[in-house]
């Protein structure tokens, strides 16, 4: 596929970024956005529930395990009872039992911090492409 092509692919993708950690998030941001992905940000996952919730058209989330308020697994319990939606982990920490934990909860993968972008990118161009062929 050539780079314009995987734009106009991309731009079918919404991604929510979920993550406490503002430089962190908006240097996610901004990649995904040169990459042509839609991206909104949220700095907890209580806020990224509310968004979840709102009027939209998300179809994706990246969310971080370790937050300030409610974690990563938290954030995806209660995500699970509002709508189904792809998720892919990130975390700088190996903590076994926390990752399964997420598996269980239908992540579609996990990302150690630091990670390569380019990794991130073909994570979530998987995800769509099984999605569209299930």
């Amino acid at each position: 596929m050539s780079h314009i092509e995987d734009k106009k692919e991309n731009s079918k993708i919404h991604v929510l970024i979920v993550d406490d950690d503002g430089g962190f998030r908006t240097m996610l941001e901004s990649y995904l956005l040169k990459k042509g992905f839609k991206v909104s940000i949220a700095a907890n996952g209580l806020h990224a529930l509310q968004k979840i919730q709102a009027p939209n058209d998300l179809n994706f989330v990246l969310t971080d395990l370790k937050m300030s308020g409610m974690d990563g697994i938290e954030f995806l319990k209660k995500l699970n009872q509002i709508k189904k939606m792809p998720c892919l982990l990130m975390t700088g920490f190996s903590e076994k039992e926390k990752i399964i934990s997420a598996m269980k909860l239908g992540v579609l993968g996990v990302l150690v911090k630091p990670f390569s972008f380019d990794d991130l990118v073909q994570k979530i161009q998987e995800a769509d492409a099984s999605k569209k062929a299930a």
